[in-house]
């Protein structure tokens, strides 16, 4: 399993600035194609996800899309945040900053690693559970697969509040079917 693979796909939730996802979709896509195609299992469902990302989205359209979907309180919103996808009871009402955010928060300093300025309020945002997993596939594949199958529980929600915003979202929806496919990949390998 290839970690950089994780991080391109964390870069594609990432509020980052038009050089760097352009240096990303110019520089690191095809081999992060190659890479991504070589840990998916060799079936239908996994060519349609690579044929799906194949074109990543202009910077615009992601910015965009970003502003639309990823941010809190929109009606059409769909926050990659793990602590809104996870409540005590079905019924309680999603919020920032709960457990899975005051874990990441104490295992990215445990690690050594600072959260990046504008992550504080939520240090449980997908882009850095990906980059946290990441970290780990290089020094500890216990540790990344432990980190795995308990920390990405969510994605199947989030991935289908995605879905619901059709057309436009099919990149982002394959990004996530991406990481859970990789995920069974990492369960089956143990």
């Amino acid at each position: 399993m290839q970690s950089e693979t994780f991080m391109v796909l964390s870069k594609c939730f990432a509020p980052l600035s038009a050089d760097s996802w352009e240096e990303i979709v110019s520089c690191e896509w095809p081999s992060f194609l190659e890479g991504l195609a070589a840990d998916l299992p060799h079936d239908d469902a996994s060519q349609h996800l690579l044929d799906t990302l194949a074109t990543p989205p202009c910077y615009e359209d992601k910015h965009t899309f970003a502003a639309r979907h990823f941010t809190g309180g929109l009606p059409a919103s769909a926050m990659p945040i793990e602590s809104l996808y996870t409540r005590k009871m079905p019924d309680d009402l999603p919020e920032y900053y709960q457990e899975p955010a005051l874990y990441m928060k104490d295992l990215i300093t445990s690690l050594g690693c600072e959260i990046p300025d504008g992550f504080e309020t939520y240090p449980d945002h997908i882009t850095l559970e990906l980059e946290v997993l990441a970290l780990l596939l290089e020094s500890d594949m216990d540790a990344a697969r432990d980190f795995a199958f308990t920390r990405f529980n969510w994605l199947a929600e989030f991935g289908g509040k995605i879905k619901a915003f059709g057309a436009e979202s099919l990149f982002y929806a394959a990004a996530i079917d991406a990481v859970i496919a990789l995920i069974d990949t990492l369960r089956k390998e143990k």
